[in-house]
């Protein structure tokens, strides 16, 4: 459920928003357009790498560590804040679009991850949104 919920949060943002506010068709221009050139084995690595790699690692760091660790020593909320913003500050290619609209999705990501992590006090939601927000953005948008 959380992962098709990543997924749709993307699409809605990326087919419906930016379209709509921006008159843009995408949410992030892909300098990497020629994916297709490349071997199906390399492929299948990013693949792998963007849909479980990638949002286990980030949501263990972020949601996980960091969180736990800076909500023990300070307050939850300050924690949820501090750890959105490194969140954000790791994904500097979302943020060198310049386009306003990928700030704010990105930035509405990050509390979403952290949301759930919160709620449900688990790692599981957020990294099934966070692979639904990858397979979205690489293999929907």
């Amino acid at each position: 459920g959380a992962f098709v919920a990543g997924a749709t949060f993307v699409q809605l943002f990326t087919k419906v928003l930016i379209p709509l506010i921006s008159g843009t068709e995408t949410l992030i221009p892909y300098p990497a357009q020629g994916i297709n050139t490349l071997p199906l084995w390399f492929k299948l690595g990013i693949a792998v790498s963007l849909f479980s790699i990638v949002p286990i690692a980030e949501e263990f760091l972020f949601r996980g560590v960091l969180y736990a660790g800076l909500a023990e020593a300070w307050n939850k909320s300050l924690a949820a804040v501090a750890t959105t913003i490194m969140f954000i500050a790791l994904h500097p290619a979302n943020l060198g679009s310049g386009n306003a609209l990928t700030h704010l999705a990105l930035v509405l990501i990050a509390i979403l991850l952290m949301w759930a992590r919160v709620v449900t006090k688990s790692l599981y939601v957020p990294v099934m949104l966070h692979a639904g927000f990858n397979f979205s953005s690489v293999f929907l948008g």
